[in-house]
């Protein structure tokens, strides 16, 4: 149990639990090492948009572009690490 969450691994056996356990710690020490790329609202915007294309219906797509459309107009491009809570929670607010 880490940070007071209990994570279910799905297995019946105790092995098949520790292997899980090894993978994951490998997996964390990979993503420690990685690089975080700094990128603005409307980059993140075009890239979620983009995506969705490729994989999601006509108007799902649309959805998305409108969603940014809002965004961007309320916090304009301001980098995506600006995003707290509170952020968010006041764009909520004004939007309901």
């Amino acid at each position: 149990m880490e940070n007071g969450i209990k994570k279910s691994t799905k297995s019946k056996l105790k092995s098949d639990d520790l292997e899980f356990l090894v993978k994951f710690r490998e997996q964390q020490k990979l993503r420690c090492g990685e690089k975080i790329v700094q990128m603005s609202l409307a980059e993140f915007g075009n890239e979620i948009v983009k995506h969705s294309e490729s994989v999601h219906s006509p108007k799902t797509t649309s959805n998305y572009r409108t969603t940014f459309k809002y965004l961007l107009y309320h916090f304009g491009n301001v980098p995506l690490s600006t995003f707290t809570k509170p952020f968010i929670e006041d764009y909520i607010e004004e939007r309901a």
